[in-house]
């Protein structure tokens, strides 16, 4: 294992770390995207009024709310995207026998949880990354590459 640090919330970084890699040792079979943050958190007391509700919530701010989503979803896309090519290199190397490259995303059981524990942005955003993996594994298939995720909860 041999780790590399990225930022990536950046094109541009994701580009580089793959570039070392691909010099280094030009695959690899398995890609963790373990990217998250908590984001904003807004709401309103137990029997709070539907104004103040709608007070409360406004508060969280808008950049705030979709930078969650950049960091927990678009970041774990974009990783993904990024490494594809090592990763079907690592296929045709064959290291295993009846193998397959694969991604691993880190997600939350609160993309799960009706109950908003963590903010809005938090849960919404890792329900949609614990989606887009679904998707991505059905979408990579023609390539051998699979795609899952965990759901930590509370530990």
């Amino acid at each position: 294992m041999v780790p590399v640090q990225c930022d990536v919330t950046d094109q541009g970084a994701l580009n580089s770390a793959v570039a070392f890699i691909e010099s280094d040792i030009g695959h690899i079979n398995l890609l963790v995207a373990n990217s998250g943050i908590i984001g904003p958190s807004g709401s309103a007391p137990p029997g709070s009024s539907i104004t103040q509700v709608q007070e409360a919530l406004r508060k969280v701010p808008m950049e705030e709310f979709t930078n969650t989503f950049h960091v927990n979803c678009t970041a774990v896309f974009y990783t993904a995207i990024a490494f594809l090519g090592l990763l079907d290199a690592g296929n045709k190397r064959q290291n295993y026998p009846n193998g397959r490259s694969q991604i691993i995303a880190t997600s939350s059981i609160s993309g799960f949880n009706r109950r908003i524990t963590d903010g809005f942005a938090y849960g919404t955003s890792k329900a949609a990354t614990t989606m887009m993996l679904k998707a991505l594994a059905t979408y990579l298939v023609p390539h051998r590459i699979r795609a899952n995720v965990l759901c930590p909860g509370c530990t």
